[in-house]
Parts: structure tokens; C-alpha cells; sequence
């Protein structure tokens, strides 16, 4: 949302990602309101966007409260998922305007926000979502400009006093641009579907569409950015996992041990044993595997049947994996296999001696294995 939220920014972005606009006027149709809503193509400075126009063909239609929009969204031909949606943004923004007005919620009239413009709004962004299959909202921080905006009763600071309510517990950040960024309506259907974003939030871009503001200023993009994303675990971005543990008391040594070699016949990245203490003063060992997110429920199922746990855990895992590379290195003790390891990023580089080659060559020569393996380390070759 870096140049911000409205209403009709939003529709624009489901339109553009390719949400039908005949699927917000059917129903408008079916109340006999006089609006429609049109998308319209439009190039914000050079980007391909979607402009939302909502078309009223009444000249000065009545203002209208919430009531009177949630007994329309009562008789509108709508699944109730969608009802449910559309009424919970209208009454988090009468309540808003309500509590920033000092009145009661019924006397809370939407002349503000733009009358029957914000039913559509509403209506469109909760069967926008639905329509697409949306399944989970997230939202970057609001952005808030500087100076004056005016109203119909008064003139109040960006951010207007409907927004700072309705904002509340989400992040935001100031942009330095003057004017209004984001309105009531729009900061209502955000906080009513979506939670902000997560820094540890992984997922897959499929698809993204841009809609138009009704400003162009000249210094930016005036447009709202929508991004669909396919979920995933954090094991299916770059190089994360999953690490599953258990604490073992009543275990034997070869149940503990049979369970890590399953495990890592199984695919896991690794799996050990961590020596610990437990209630009662009872030594015991904590079993640990590391697994990817597709492994993660095997890895679950054997620990599950090859120990007597009475409970597992698991979370997710950051690492940063080094580029591996096997050589040979030639030593006077003979060829010695060599594993190469490398972090680009902070310019680590080391090898050293393969423990099983360095092993049979010591034995075979009768040399201390240290030997050996001093004598293959930062030798390797191909």
C-alpha cells in the first residue's frame, strides 16, 4: 500500500487480477439501486492498471446509515460468506465514524465515505475475495501523508480521524506527500480482511494487478497493489526447514538410535541426540531431526511409532546452507577424498578430509589419523 488505499483502489485491483465487475452489478440490479460499477483500463505512469468507476444515475441520491445498508445486503442475492463479509467491513466503518463523531452508530450516515458508493465498494472487495478464492488477507503497512484534508463538515489533518481509528494495530509509516493516501472505506475493507504481514511470511507470487487511484500526481504512481500468493510451509522457501524433537526418559539407547537411522532413511537433513536432565532428576535424551516441509509429517509418524513419546514438537528453522563440492586431494600418505565448502556471500571457503577415506589410509599406512587429515585439509582438487 506505498501510495495507498481507497474503495475503489481496491476494486480496481480485483479487477484487475481478473474479478468480473457483472459479478458486483448482478446485485446491485437485483435491489434496483441506481449505481453500476465499471473497470475501466487505465496507465498510471507507464503501469498497466484498472480504473473502478462507480456510476450513480441518480443526481443527488439520499445519504443512507448502516442499517439501511445491511437490510439491502440482507435481500441482495448473496452467499452468506459474502453477507457476512460485506457487514462486518460496513459495521467496523459506522463504527469507526460513530466513536471519531461522538454519536450512536444508527445515527452515522455514510454522506462522508460517498453514500452508495461505499455499499459498492464494500459489496465488490467481499465478492471480489470470494470470487477469487482467496482464502487468508495480509496487508503492508499504511502509508499516511502530510497537511490538510478537507471534509464535508470540517477540515482535518491526514490522517483523518476514521482512519486512525480504524488503523489501529496496524503498522503504518509517513510518506512526506501531501494530501489524503487513505480513506475510511478504504482502511476499512483492509483492516476487515486482512492482518498485517509477517516478516517470516513465505509464500509464492502467482499473480499481481495494479488499481488506479482518482488522483495522478506527478511525482508517483497513484495505484494499489494486489499480489495473490500460494501459501507455503517456510521449509518450501530457500533453504528452510522444520526441527522436530521430543524428550526420550524412558527410551532405550537402541529404540533412540533405531528411531535416528529411520529418520534419516527417510530424507530428513539430519537427526541427533542432545543429552538433558527431567523431572524427577532423570537423565534423558532429547531426539532431533531436521526435515523439509514435505518430510515433515513422516518424519513425525516415526518418531511417533518408534519411541514411547507421549508428545512431539516442531517449528520452523532458518539456514543457510554452504555450496559442497567432493574432491581428491594428493597427500604423501596417498589420495585422500576431500569435502570443499563454500559461503559466497562471506567469503568462507575451507576443506577438509572425508573421515571415512582418511580412516582406511590410516589404518592401511599405520599413521595417525590427525596426520592424514592435516595433510588432505586445503588440498583439494578435482
Amino acid at each position: 500500500m506505498s501510495a495507498g488505499v481507497s474503495g475503489d483502489m481496491v476494486l480496481g485491483g480485483l479487477f484487475a487480477l481478473g474479478f468480473d465487475p457483472e459479478t458486483v452489478n448482478a446485485p446491485l440490479r437485483a435491489l434496483d439501486l441506481p449505481v453500476t460499477v465499471e473497470a475501466e483500463p487505465a496507465r498510471i505512469h507507464g503501469l498497466k492498471a484498472v480504473r473502478a468507476t462507480v456510476l450513480c444515475r441518480e443526481k443527488n441520491p439520499p445519504h443512507r446509515g448502516p442499517r439501511d445498508f445491511l437490510r439491502l445486503l440482507e435481500k441482495a442475492p448473496l452467499s452468506p460468506s459474502v453477507r457476512e463479509c460485506a457487514a462486518r467491513i460496513l459495521t467496523r466503518l459506522a463504527e469507526a465514524e460513530a466513536e471519531v463523531h461522538g454519536i450512536l452508530v444508527e445515527k452515522v450516515h455514510f454522506h462522508e465515505v460517498g453514500g452508495l458508493d461505499t455499499l459498492v465498494d464494500v459489496l465488490g472487495a467481499a465478492l471480489g475475495i470470494f470470487s477469487l478464492g482467496v482464502e487468508r488477507c495480509f496487508a503492508t503497512p499504511f502509508p499516511f501523508g502530510r497537511g490538510m484534508v478537507s471534509m464535508e463538515h470540517a477540515t482535518f489533518a491526514e490522517p483523518v480521524p476514521a482512519v486512525i481509528r480504524l488503523t489501529r494495530g496496524f503498522p503504518s509509516f509517513r510518506t512526506g506527500w501531501e494530501g489524503e493516501h487513505c480513506t475510511p472505506t478504504g482502511a476499512a475493507i483492509v483492516t476487515g480482511l486482512a492482518r498485517p504481514v509477517a516478516p517470516e511470511w513465505t509464500a509464492i507470487l502467482t499473480a499481481a494487478g495494479y488499481g488506479a487511484g482518482s488522483r495522478d500526481p506527478a511525482d508517483r504512481a497513484n495505484v494499489l497493489r494486489l499480489c495473490l500468493y500460494q501459501e507455503t510451509d517456510a521449509a518450501d522457501a530457500a533453504f528452510e526447514a522444520f526441527q522436530i524433537e521430543c524428550n526420550l526418559d524412558n527410551a532405550t539407547p537402541e529404540q533412540i538410535a533405531f528411531a535416528a537411522g529411520r529418520l534419516l532413511e527417510i530424507g530428513c537433513f539430519d537427526a541427533w541426540q542432545e543429552p538433558m536432565v527431567m523431572k524427577k532428576g532423570r537423565a534423558a535424551v532429547k531426539l532431533c531431526a531436521l526435515v523439509s516441509g514435505e518430510k515433515r509429517e513422516a518424519a513425525l509418524h516415526v518418531i511417533a511409532a518408534e519411541t514411547p513419546t507421549g508428545g512431539l514438537r516442531w517449528f520452523p528453522v532458518r539456514r543457510v546452507v554452504a555450496n559442497k563440492r567432493a574432491v581428491e586431494a594428493e597427500t604423501d600418505f596417498g589420495t585422500v577424498a576431500v569435502k570443499e565448502v563454500e559461503f559466497p556471500a562471506w567469503g568462507v571457503r575451507r576443506a577438509g578430509a572425508e573421515y571415512e577415506s582418511a580412516r582406511r589410509i590410516a589404518r592401511a599406512r599405520g599413521a595417525p589419523l590427525r596426520n592424514v587429515q592435516r595433510a588432505a585439509g586445503g588440498k583439494g582438487k578435482k
